[in-house]
C-alpha cells in the first residue's frame, strides 16, 4: 500500500531528476518557491510503497473564499497506468482533508487519450470546470538546423523575421529587478488593450528570483530604441518555455516580437535544450477561445500542436465544491476559455 509522507524538496528533486527527467516545469521546485516567495503553502509530498519512494507531487495550498483548495501542476509525478493509482488518490485524499481543502486539482503531465480520461473518471476524479494552466500548445523540436527552423514556419513568420533585421530591431537580455518591473509595467498595458488578466507584479518578481540564472527577460527594440516586446523565458531542461510577455503599441507596426521569438530560438538551441513550448495556444482554432489572438502568431513558428489531458478534480466537500463549480463555469464563459 502507498503511504504519503511530507519529504524534502532535495528528495523530491533527487526523484524528479531520476525517474522523471523530462517532466514539466509546473512541478519543478523553482515553481514552488516562487508561490511560496508570494505568500503560498507549498507541500513536498512522497508516496511510499514501505521505504522505496514511488511517487511525488509538489502540491500548492490556495486559500479561496469559495473554498481552500490544492494544486498539483503538472504532476502527481506518478506512472498512472499503475494499479496503485487509487491508492495514491486515497494518501491525497487523506492529505487534503488535514488541510481542510474542498478539492484536490490535479493534471499529470500526460497527453490526451480518450484512455487516460476514462481511467481518470473511473478513479472518482471530475473533470475540472476550468484548467490550472493551457491544456493546449505548440512545441518546437530544437534539434532541426536553422534553416530548417526558418523553412518550416509559416511564409510571413519567415518573412517578418528577415524584415526585422532589415529594419534594426535589436534583442537584449535584461536581469535587474528594475528591468522586471518595467516588463510589468508595460504587461498590465498589454492586457488592457488585449483584455487578459496578467500575472502579479510580486509573482514576475518571484519567479526572478527562484529560478535565477535559469530565467530571461528579453526585449525587442527599434533602431530608435523604443520598446516593441517583451518576453520571459524560463529555461527548464529539456525545454525553454515562453511563459510571460508583454508589448507595445509600436509592435503592431514593426516586427518586434517575431524577432524576439527567433533570438529566443536560437539561444535556447545554443543552449542544447531539445525543444521551446510556446505555452498555450487555442484548441482547434477555436476563434472564440481567450488565447485564439496569439494562436497565428504563435503557430507561425512551425510548432506540433501538443493537447494534454484535461484537469481533474478530486473533491473532498461535495457541497461546497458545487458552489466551486458554478463560480468558475461562469468565469469560463467570461473569459472564452
Amino acid at each position: 500500500m502507498l503511504k504519503l509522507k511530507k519529504i524534502d524538496q532535495a528528495e523530491f528533486s533527487k526523484f524528479r531528476n531520476k525517474e522523471f527527467p523530462k517532466s514539466d516545469f509546473l512541478q519543478s521546485p523553482s515553481w514552488g518557491e516562487a508561490y511560496a516567495k508570494i505568500g503560498f503553502k507549498v507541500f513536498y509530498l512522497g508516496f511510499y510503497e514501505g521505504t522505496k519512494l514511488e511517487a511525488v507531487a509538489m502540491a500548492i495550498k490556495h486559500p479561496a473564499k469559495r473554498g481552500t483548495y490544492l494544486e498539483i501542476p503538472g504532476g502527481p509525478l506518478f506512472d498512472f497506468d499503475d494499479d496503485r493509482s487509487d491508492e495514491l488518490l486515497d494518501e491525497l485524499r487523506e492529505f487534503a482533508k488535514k488541510e481542510d481543502c474542498v478539492f484536490v486539482r490535479l493534471r499529470p503531465n500526460l497527453t490526451f487519450s480518450e484512455t487516460y480520461s476514462t481511467r481518470f473518471k473511473g478513479l472518482g476524479l471530475k473533470v475540472a470546470p476550468m484548467h490550472i494552466h493551457p491544456d493546449c500548445t505548440s512545441i518546437l523540436d530544437l534539434t532541426q538546423s536553422e534553416d530548417d527552423l526558418l523553412k518550416n514556419m509559416r511564409r510571413q513568420t519567415r518573412y517578418d523575421v528577415r524584415q526585422a533585421e532589415k529594419q534594426g530591431i535589436k534583442i537584449e537580455i535584461l536581469k535587474s529587478q528594475q528591468d522586471y518591473k518595467d516588463f510589468y509595467a508595460c504587461q498590465t498595458q498589454t492586457a488592457k488593450r488585449q483584455g487578459f488578466i496578467p500575472s502579479s507584479e510580486d509573482f514576475i518578481l518571484a519567479l526572478r528570483e527562484s529560478f535565477g540564472k535559469d530565467i530571461r527577460l528579453y526585449r525587442a527594440k527599434n533602431k530608435e530604441g523604443e520598446t516593441l516586446a517583451y518576453a520571459i523565458v524560463l529555461l527548464e531542461k529539456p525545454t525553454a518555455i515562453y511563459i510571460e510577455a508583454a508589448s507595445t503599441p509600436l509592435n503592431r507596426r514593426q516586427p518586434g516580437a517575431q524577432a524576439l521569438q527567433w533570438q529566443i530560438i536560437k539561444d535556447a538551441k545554443s543552449l542544447g535544450l531539445e525543444n521551446y513550448d510556446l505555452f498555450g495556444i487555442a484548441p482547434d482554432n477555436n476563434k472564440k477561445h481567450r488565447y485564439s489572438g496569439v494562436t497565428t502568431f504563435k503557430r507561425g513558428f512551425g510548432g506540433n500542436t501538443i493537447n494534454y489531458i484535461p484537469d481533474f478534480d478530486l473533491v473532498i466537500k461535495p457541497v461546497k465544491y458545487l458552489l466551486t463549480k458554478l463560480i468558475e463555469e461562469t468565469r469560463k464563459r467570461r473569459r472564452h476559455l
